[in-house]
C-alpha cells in the first residue's frame, strides 16, 4: 500500500498511543468495511473473517477511529449479529451504517449498534421475528413469532366462537343461557381440538426463548451510548423499541422504511444524501449487484475514494485482481434468504483464483475456512 493510503502512523498494539491522552478534539481516522451479502448469511465464520480483517487492517487506536459499514444482507444468526455489532464498536469511537438497498432480519439487529445510520428513501430495515425450522417440512422456515402467537391466538378464537355462537344461539332460541354457555364451550373444544393436538409445547418454548434473545440484543445494543446524540437513550425507550421490532410488525418480510425508523422507532437515521460517500457507495452497489459475487472488504477512506477517480470506468470489485487484499466470494446459482436465525440449506460457493485473498494479499485454502 503506498504512503498515501495509510491511514495512521500508530500501531494498535493493544495499548493507549500518547494520542489518546490529549485532551480536546481527535481528529478520527475513517474505514470503510464493506459487507455485501446477497447469498451468504450472516454467521460466526464471517465474525471470524471481519475480525481478522480489522486486526490486520486497522493501525489506529479506537478513540481515534471511525468505522463506516456499508451493509447489504437479508440477515442471518442473531447470536453472530449481536458479537459483530460488539466487535465494531470496540474497534471505534464511532460506527456509521450506511444501508444502500436492505438490511434485514440480524442484519437489522447489526445496525442497531451504530451511531447514525445512513438510509436511502427506498432502503429498508426489517422485523425482529427470529426465523425457526419448520416443525414439519424440511428446509423450510417460519416466523417464531407465528408459532409463539399460535397458543394464544387459538385461546382468543375459541373465546370468541363462545360469545359470538352463544349470543347468535340466544338470540335466536330460548334456551337458559347457562345451557347455551355450556353448549358454545363444548363446541368450541371439539372444534380447536385438532390443532391443539399439533401443537408442540417445546417448539413453543423454543420459539418464546428465541424471541427473548432478539429483543435483549436489540436493548443492549439500543442502550449504548451514541456519541452522536447529547442525551443517552433510557433503557425504557431502548425496551420499547425493541419489543416493536421483535413483536409487532406482521410478516417477516416487512419493510421498515426511512421515515418509520425516524418517527416510529426514532433511531439515530439520516438521509443518505447526508453522507459524504454515498455516490460511491451507489456506484459500488451497483457493480456488487451485476457482479454477483458477496463482498467482505476493509478499505481505508483513501483507498475507496481512490477506486472511484475515473467514474468512466467500470468498478472492479476488491478481489478479483488481488491488489487489494480484500475478499470478493462467487457463489453457485441460487438465492438464499437466511432470516435472522440463518436456517435453512447451506449455499456453496467457489473462490475467485482458487482461494479468497484475505488482507494481506495470501489466500485462504480451497473451500474459505479458516483456523
Amino acid at each position: 500500500m503506498n504512503d498515501s493510503t495509510q491511514p495512521s502512523n500508530h500501531s494498535n498494539t493493544g495499548t493507549d498511543s500518547p494520542i489518546d491522552d490529549f485532551e480536546g478534539e481527535v481528529p478520527l481516522t475513517r474505514y470503510v468495511l464493506v459487507v455485501f451479502l446477497s447469498q451468504l448469511a450472516i454467521d460466526r465464520a464471517l465474525v471470524l473473517r471481519i475480525r481478522r480483517l480489522l486486526d490486520e487492517k486497522i493501525s489506529t487506536t479506537k478513540r481515534i477511529t471511525e468505522i463506516d459499514l456499508w451493509i447489504e444482507s437479508p440477515g442471518g444468526d442473531a447470536h453472530a449479529a449481536y458479537k459483530l455489532a460488539l466487535l465494531l464498536r470496540n474497534r471505534c469511537h464511532k460506527l456509521n451504517a450506511v444501508i444502500v438497498d436492505y438490511a434485514k432480519s440480524a442484519a437489522t439487529l447489526l445496525v442497531l449498534g451504530a451511531s447514525q445510520i445512513f438510509m436511502d428513501a427506498e432502503s429498508e430495515l426489517g422485523p425482529l421475528d427470529t426465523q425457526i425450522d419448520h416443525p414439519d417440512r424440511e428446509n423450510v422456515i417460519i416466523s417464531a413469532l407465528d408459532i409463539a402467537n399460535s397458543f394464544v391466538n387459538l385461546g382468543l378464537q375459541s373465546i370468541q366462537i363462545v360469545l359470538k355462537g352463544g349470543q347468535a344461539i340466544l338470540d335466536s332460541t330460548d334456551l337458559p343461557r347457562a345451557e347455551v354457555l355450556r353448549a358454545s364451550l363444548r363446541f368450541a373444544a371439539r372444534y380447536t381440538h385438532p390443532v391443539v393436538q399439533k401443537l408442540d409445547p417445546s417448539l413453543i418454548n423454543r420459539a418464546n426463548s428465541k424471541l427473548k434473545v432478539a429483543q435483549h440484543y436489540a436493548e443492549i445494543l439500543l442502550n449504548q451510548k451514541n456519541p452522536d446524540q447529547d442525551e443517552h437513550r433510557s433503557h425504557i425507550e431502548s425496551s420499547y423499541v425493541a419489543k416493536i421490532l421483535v413483536n409487532t410488525y406482521p410478516d417477516h418480510g416487512y419493510v421498515i422504511s426511512r421515515d418509520e425508523a425516524k418517527q416510529l422507532l426514532r433511531l439515530p437515521v439520516k438521509d443518505m444524501e447526508c453522507y459524504d460517500l454515498f455516490k460511491h457507495a451507489r456506484t459500488f452497489y451497483i457493480s456488487f449487484i451485476e457482479d454477483e459475487n458477496d463482498v467482505v472488504s476493509l478499505f481505508t477512506e483513501p483507498e475507496i475514494r481512490g477506486l472511484f477517480e475515473q467514474p468512466s470506468d467500470p468498478v472492479d470489485l476488491p478481489g478479483e485482481t488481488g491488489d487489494n487484499g480484500n475478499q470478493t466470494i462467487q457463489h453457485d446459482e441460487g438465492h438464499h434468504d437466511a432470516g435472522i436465525d440463518g436456517q435453512g440449506e447451506a449455499v456453496g460457493f467457489s473462490e475467485i483464483g482458487g482461494g479468497i485473498p484475505d488482507s494481506t494479499g495470501t489466500e485462504l485454502p480451497k473451500g474459505g475456512s479458516e483456523n
